[in-house]
This record gives structure tokens, sequence and C-alpha cells, in this order.
């Protein structure tokens, strides 16, 4: 069988099970970690007060931040949840995980000689089980989502993203699918290598349970600096070395396609040992966030992207796209690739700088704004009212667009697409970010 669950609801994780914190008094009675997460109604104002704990910077005698430092980290809404409710929510998530190894030790220790079947290593089979009786299941909510194309719910989807974090992330980006003979600019760096300072906010007071002490069991949890160079090191052979055929001359590689993300975005996996978004121009360098709504920033003056697409079986390919502000890299540019000379008329962003991603997301086109996207060298071209007429509103903030649905495109074998796009018609008036790219 399939057995499917749901830890609670987002942060509210086993709310029921938490003692009440009452008065401020009686809480600090309680457990160190379970403290103002179940506030009664008088004590909502001192539950926010307590909600978050962290700081921006800590002196340290080799690094001087050339940018003035934040006081606390910012984004603490009153309806985010802080740090506590995502500790209590990762420790009940984890215990169940460590029930689980604790139960497959206990079945490799029982056995005869320690010898367990084949089954017991390989997971083959039972994925298999869970992935058919999934796509039979109809009560789903991809089956539910009116917009999306019902096929598209029974078959496995492939994607790269410039979302953080994200697993691998140096292996999952737009960036590593992108063309050899195209180059984009290189991410921000980090202002200094790990490990941060310890911060002692986050230790829990004298006498209670201090968790992280009892996982090093006396050895200082340093940072995988391994990992950290197989980023690096992936970078430089993540580029396909293959290509496409395409003999289409008008699809040439645009320079003018930017990179919007935190600095060092391919050691941003939300790991414990993470470590990105520590640029010179960042204003709370502790804040060890790795959130990102990161992407391939573009307008009609960047030309052409041209990716390489692995193995498309299902004759699906779709993209996510976002509007933004501008494009660091045209500024000041008149023409496509910057190719020709300016003749001294203005051209600037349409769009507010530095505005809300959420305002964005229906962000007016230009009047003569179209898209092109190229499958192997074929050109289709979409005007804006055809564009806004694809337009899939998956979610909130989830605008996604299909540029090939296909059942028969590649007769049941993995092929591997050049894709290529751009805008045109709008010079710097209109600007998105290429955020996702799907295929199947």
């Amino acid at each position: 069988g399939v057995d499917i669950m749901q830890v609670g609801g987002f942060w509210k994780v086993g709310d029921k099970y938490l003692p009440l914190s009452d008065d401020p008094v009686q809480v600090k009675g309680l457990p160190y970690a379970v403290q103002y997460l179940k506030p009664s109604s008088g004590m909502q104002g001192e539950t926010r007060a307590n909600r978050y704990n962290g700081t921006c910077w800590i002196d340290r005698p080799d690094i001087d931040p050339p940018t003035k430092q934040a006081d606390f980290p910012g984004g603490r809404a009153s309806w985010h949840p802080g740090n506590r409710e995502h500790q209590y929510a990762s420790r009940l998530m984890l215990f169940q995980v460590l029930k689980a190894l604790q139960k497959a030790i206990h079945i490799w220790r029982d056995a005869d000689d320690f010898a367990l079947p084949d089954k017991a290593w390989h997971m083959g089979e039972h994925y298999d089980s869970i992935k058919s009786k999934l796509q039979s299941w109809n009560n789903t909510a991809c089956k539910a989502n009116a917009v999306l194309p019902p096929r598209w719910c029974e078959v496995a989807f492939q994607g790269r993203s410039e979302y953080l974090p994200r697993a691998n992330p140096s292996e999952t980006s737009i960036r590593s699918l992108v063309k050899e003979s195209m180059t984009i600019p290189e991410v921000k760096r980090n202002l200094y290598d790990p490990p941060d300072v310890w911060m002692p906010v986050l230790d829990p007071p004298d006498g209670d349970i201090d968790v992280l002490s009892i996982v090093e069991n006396g050895v200082e949890f340093a940072a995988n600096r391994q990992r950290i160079k197989h980023a690096l090191d992936y970078i430089q052979k993540s580029k396909h070395r293959v290509a496409l055929l395409n003999n289409n001359p008008e699809i040439v590689p645009g320079k003018g396609w930017y990179s919007h993300t935190k600095s060092a975005p391919d050691n941003c996996d939300g790991t414990y040992d993470s470590f990105c978004g520590h640029s010179a121009d960042e204003r709370c360098l502790l804040i060890g966030h790795n959130d990102d709504r990161g992407g391939l920033t573009y307008n009609s003056l960047s030309g052409w992207l041209i990716l390489n697409i692995e193995n498309v079986r299902e004759g699906i390919i779709a993209i996510k796209v976002f509007a933004n502000a501008d494009n660091p890299l045209t500024k000041g540019w008149c023409s496509v690739n910057n190719e020709e000379p300016c003749t001294g008329t203005e051209v600037n962003s349409g769009v507010e700088d530095n505005p809300s991603d959420r305002r964005l997301v229906d962000a007016p086109l230009c009047e003569d704004f179209r898209f092109e996207f190229a499958i192997d060298g074929e050109i289709t071209s979409w005007t804006r009212v055809e564009w806004e007429e694809k337009k899939m509103n998956v979610d909130r903030v989830v605008a996604v667009w299909t540029l090939l649905d296909d059942p028969g495109f590649s007769n049941g074998s993995s092929v591997d697409v050049e894709l290529a796009i751009r805008m045109m018609g709008c010079d710097q008036k209109t600007t998105h970010d290429l955020t996702h790219v799907y295929w199947a």
C-alpha cells in the first residue's frame, strides 16, 4: 500500500500536545524548547516578543563588513513562524526519521549472521508500487487543479530552478543547462569563507537540554568544507559539451542575461553547513537564511537564452516566469546585446526600483511585447495577447507557460532538446526572471 501523511499544518505541528504558556512567570517553568509555542489569549504580546532569536553581526578581528549591519534580521512579520516554531516542527519530523533508523538497525541486528535479503536493501519495487498507486489515485491536488493539463499529473517531471534552497544546488540550477557557447555573468561571491562565529543568543539557558551539545558529544560540528569544494568543482564541468543540431543562424547566444540570486548560490542547500548570502552588500551577514526567489533576469535587449534539455521523453517543456524591476546588466544599453551605440535616447525600466516580489506577479507588459521560443531551432512567436492567454496561474505567485506538449514528440524515446527563449519589443520597459524550467 501507499502510506501518505501530513504532519500537522505547516508550522502548527503537533500543537495539541504542547503545554499552555499561560503567564510570564509560569512559562519560565516550562522546558525551554516549548516555551511560548502555545500561548493563552493574554500571552500573545509576550509570545511575539520571544518568538525570534538572532543578531546580524558579532565583531571579529578578521572581517570588517563594508556594509553597515542591521541590529537584527528582518522579515519578522506577525504571521511568520519564529525560531521556536521551526525548531519544534523540525524535531518532530526528525524524530520519525530517528525511529525508522532505530527500527532498521534492530532488523539488521536481529538477522542471522547480519545477512539481510536483497529486498531489505533495494527500494525499487517499493517505489514502483507507490508510483503506480499514485498515478491511479484521483484525489490529488494536481488532478484537482483546474488549469493543469491532466496528463501532467501522471508523468515524472524533471526540472531546474534558481530558487533557493535546493538539493545539490550546483547541479539543479538553470545555469547548469546553459549552452557552453553562452556566457552568464558570474554570481556574487561571499565576503568571507565559513564558518561564522557562534551566536550565543541561540544557546538554551543553563540547565536546559542542549541538543547540539548532545549531538556533538564533545566534538565540534564544523562546516563540511569538502561539500563546498565539490560544489565549486562541479561548476567547472556543469556546462553541456555536446552541441545539439541547430541550423538556425538567427539563434545566437544573448549577452544580457543576468543571474539574480544570493551570493554563492551553489552552496545554498538548506543544510546545517550551507553558506550563502554572505555578500559584501548584505545588511545581515549572520542571518543564515537560504530562502531566495532567484532567477535569470532578461528583457528585450538580452538576446537569446539557449539551454540544452536532456532526456525529454513525454514531449513536455514548460517554464515559470516572474516579473522583475530591472536588469542591471543591460542598464545603459540601447540595442540587443549592446551591439549598437546609443543615440542619446534614454532608456529606463518601466517598473519602480526594489519593488515587492508579490506586486510584480501581474506587472503590465509593454504594448509591443513579444515572446519567442525555439525548440531545436524552430521558432514560435507569441504576441502580448497570446502570452497572457497561455499563462497558467497554478497557484499564488506561480505562473507557468507550456512551450511543448506533444505526446508523440519523441515516440517514447528519451531525446535531448535545445530550447531557446527571448523577449522582444519592449526595450527595457518590461523585465522578467526565468525562475524554473520543467520537462518530462
